[in-house]
């Protein structure tokens, strides 16, 4: 599976764990502290894979390229800031929904740009066989991906 097809394996399966916690009861206290902890071990190794991987290869390429991996680091700071905000709250906090509502709204613009700016302008300059390569190392960098926010 090339890199892009894999990043964007890992964005849909955050997008329904978002979608099951906006649909969660507000009772629902074990469904979104669940729903809360797996989004946190998707999103840090998601997160992890990117920068260790993928980020690198993008800055090498220089110019836009360059810029939107600067502008996607400062977003996965604030992401991971507010994964290390969630880490502690109990199901009935009610500052997990208000966090969660925050990251929500962060990651979804981040994946916007990613998935409608950079993937496609990374598709054209490395073409499909250097990212099968890329995807292959983007796996194997998951294998050492820490499951909580760095």
């Amino acid at each position: 599976m090339d890199a892009i097809k894999l990043l964007k394996n890992d964005h849909d399966t955050v997008e329904a764990l978002f979608k099951r916690f906006e649909q969660a009861g507000s009772k629902a206290y074990k469904t979104k502290r669940q729903l809360a902890d797996r989004v946190i071990k998707e999103l840090s190794v998601h997160a992890f894979i990117e920068e260790r991987e993928l980020y690198p290869r993008m800055e090498k390429l220089g110019g836009d390229f360059a810029e939107m991996v600067e502008e996607a680091h400062v977003e996965h700071e604030e992401a991971k800031k507010a994964l290390r905000a969630l880490v502690g709250l109990i199901g009935d906090d009610p500052m997990l929904d208000a966090k969660m509502s925050a990251l929500i709204g962060g990651v979804r613009h981040h994946v916007k740009e990613e998935e409608k700016e950079m993937f496609p302008k990374l598709r054209k300059e490395m073409g499909r066989q250097e990212l099968e390569v890329l995807g292959g190392w983007l796996r194997e960098a998951r294998k050492a991906a820490p499951t909580t926010p760095r």
